[in-house]
């Protein structure tokens, strides 16, 4: 009996799709578990490569090879994947990424068997770039140690390795319709996911991030207008928004604080000196640490190099009043 379903989308992944196959099939798992591959109509190689790894493991590779791209129709591939998947778990890798760790899979397991109450199980990841160049960085910071998070701090902590994700299928069967029309996936779902118990972070690197290969969410973020970045940011909010209704505002807290951070983006694209005034951005400024503070009015003054003295010594005031506590 299959326990785990993996739930890999890819598309264009010519370069990267071996790594990734490579990487489901090094586990090292004291259960059955099943490779599903969804390739969104790829004009390159990736279809032809994923066919070779299907054609030598024919009894764990169960592939879709579309004619049409699903995503350009507004279709989350994913969910295909998830209604043919048959594992008590859905594990999560897109073509892009890989995991690094053999013992991933089963650790991940061992944890949510032994806490029934745990729907999500997730974990750090190295950052490379589309040349494969290691930056030493990890996606999550290293002052967050392995624990327990809500919901509601999920939504603050922002983007976790999406190749990083275990989660209960039972917790997802049947996703909410504001779900499909999300702008993106991956991050609604683990609100779903851990609003229905709670997310289990542990703190090892076990999967590598390509950040900025082609397709990729910061790929095409970075291709983005300023117009364009607002719009995708809004699209955010409203995810947020969304779950703070369907969570019957059980994270309201939370999940305001992590609008108000988006918000604060907006601001700061759009120049609004005048809206930063108010007490609610304020308050999130102070909040912030000393270099993330400094960081964030450097950008607001170097985004018009020539303003006038009044507008930089309006920016200058409100960075010294965000440092009063």
């Amino acid at each position: 009996m299959v326990l785990v379903s993996i739930n890999c989308i890819t598309f264009n992944h010519e370069k990267y799709i071996a790594k990734a196959i490579e990487g489901f099939l090094s586990q090292k798992v004291k259960f059955q578990y099943e490779i599903l591959i969804h390739d969104d109509a790829s004009t390159d190689k990736t279809a032809e490569i994923v066919r070779e790894y299907e054609k030598k493991y024919p009894e764990i590779i169960k592939s879709i090879y579309q004619v049409e791209n699903q995503y350009s129709k507004g279709i989350k591939a994913s969910l295909i994947n998830e209604k043919r998947a048959s594992g008590k778990y859905i594990a999560i890798c897109e073509g892009d990424d890989y995991w690094i760790d053999p013992h991933k899979l089963q650790k991940q397991v061992d944890y949510m068997e032994a806490n029934p109450n745990c729907t999500l199980c997730f974990h750090n990841a190295e950052i490379i770039n589309d040349n494969g160049i290691n930056f030493n960085m990890r996606l999550i910071s290293d002052k967050i140690k392995s624990r327990v998070f809500t919901a509601g701090e999920l939504a603050n902590l922002g983007f976790i390795p999406t190749a990083s994700k275990l989660y209960r299928r039972s917790a997802f069967e049947n996703p909410p319709d504001w779900y499909r029309k999300s702008i993106v996936g991956d991050y609604p779902n683990q609100l779903i996911v851990a609003s229905h118990g709670y997310a289990y972070y542990i703190d090892n690197v076990m999967s590598v991030y390509r950040s900025g290969s082609f397709g990729s969410s910061t790929d095409r973020f970075n291709k983005k207008t300023v117009e364009e970045k607002i719009k995708y940011v809004m699209g955010f909010i409203e995810i947020l928004n969304n779950f703070n209704e369907f969570s019957n505002y059980r994270y309201s807290t939370h999940v305001e604080q992590a609008i108000i951070a988006r918000e604060v983006q907006i601001i700061e694209w759009n120049k609004d000196l005048k809206k930063l005034r108010d007490i609610k951005y304020v308050d999130y400024l102070k909040s912030m640490n000393g270099v993330d503070k400094l960081k964030f009015f450097f950008r607001m003054y170097f985004r018009e190099p020539y303003m006038k003295l009044a507008r930089a010594k309006n920016i200058i005031s409100l960075f010294f009043s965000s440092l009063r506590r």
